[in-house]
């Protein structure tokens, strides 16, 4: 609390708000990143592994292109 007495309220309310937003990335990487990496890497390798390689080609290119497009659409995703 010493450290905060010696700031203004605009630093701390900066500060604040800048844990606030690495808390909302590392929860949205977390939560929403690494499960759908995980999926696609477990797609792409059964249906490599059962069906045909180029069929998990296909299933990453997909996913790259739509990727690109998501971040096209809205650049400041993050």
């Amino acid at each position: 609390m010493d450290f905060y007495n010696d700031k203004s309220s605009v630093e701390v309310v900066e500060v604040i708000n800048l844990g606030e937003r690495f808390v909302n990335f590392v929860d949205y990487l977390l939560f929403n990143i690494i499960p759908s990496i995980i999926n696609i890497i477990t797609i792409t390798v059964y249906l490599s592994h059962f069906i045909n390689r180029y069929i998990g080609l296909i299933v990453i290119a997909i996913v790259v292109l739509q990727i690109w497009a998501e971040l096209a659409k809205n650049p400041k995703l993050f």
